[in-house]
């Protein structure tokens, strides 16, 4: 595994936590069964524990590389002759800061 690939993975991470909480309390609450409020909470607040950590151990590899930006490229979402539209998300000295400040709240 490179650099890059644990970077990707923990760039990843720091989305999917918060999303997976997400999603597991509103598929509960669809289908009909929702979850109590204590395990709500803790679902919650674990996903984004998780997501503050990776946010966390992605600014420490960053500031050790000179805080060189990281893209993580999702794929193309459509493309039209020569144009496309690319679903991307950077890592940069801006948007991790920001991450750890918006998840550790």
């Amino acid at each position: 595994m490179t650099n890059h690939d644990i970077v990707s993975l923990l760039i990843i991470c720091q989305l999917a936590a918060p999303a997976a909480a997400l999603i597991v309390v509103g598929l509960s609450a669809l289908l009909g069964q929702p979850l109590g409020e204590r395990a709500t909470a803790r679902l919650v607040g674990g996903g984004f524990v998780a997501a503050f950590l990776a946010a966390l151990i992605t600014l420490a590899v960053l500031s050790a590389r000179g805080f060189r930006p990281e893209v993580v490229h999702f794929g193309t979402w459509f493309s039209v002759g020569h144009h496309e539209a690319t679903i991307e998300l950077v890592a940069d000295a801006l948007s991790v800061p920001y991450v750890c400040f918006s998840t550790g709240l």
